[in-house]
């Protein structure tokens, strides 16, 4: 599949608009001190033909979460941690996500928009890459 400038544009605009409202957050962000894990090219080619499938957004986040330790935080305070040391680790087994369900969407959008802005070549003079820059 390839992606022409206009499709790219949406993409960035769409994640961007989605990561820029802190209301859908509802107080959550996420904190990954030593920087997300490099995805494989090959899963970052597959991510793209079904972004918005769970399935898809959960297998981006554990690649990017693999060995780092993950903070949770709510309303500026750490309320929990956890290090995924294998890809078939069960979210579950996480207190914090036990605890905090909705703290797993956000960790999935931010880890499948971290992909997203990585991945992306520069789009000049648009919108959205201002943003982006921001």
């Amino acid at each position: 599949m390839r992606f022409n400038k206009k499709y790219t544009e949406e993409i960035v605009k769409n994640l961007l608009n989605f990561m820029s409202d802190p209301e859908k957050y509802k107080g959550f962000s996420i904190e990954v001190p030593e920087g997300f894990a490099t995805i494989p090219v090959i899963e970052i080619a597959r991510a793209y033909g079904n972004i918005t499938e769970f399935e898809t957004r959960e297998k981006i986040t554990r690649l990017s979460i693999l060995g780092k330790q993950v903070k949770i935080i709510l309303e500026g305070q750490e309320v929990g941690a956890f290090i995924m040391n294998d890809m078939s680790d069960k979210f579950d087994g996480f207190p914090v996500l036990s605890q905090y369900p909705y703290a797993l969407i956000v960790l999935f959008d931010i880890c499948v928009g971290d992909m997203v802005k990585k991945s992306l070549p520069p789009l000049k003079n648009t919108g959205a890459m201002q943003a982006a820059k921001a």
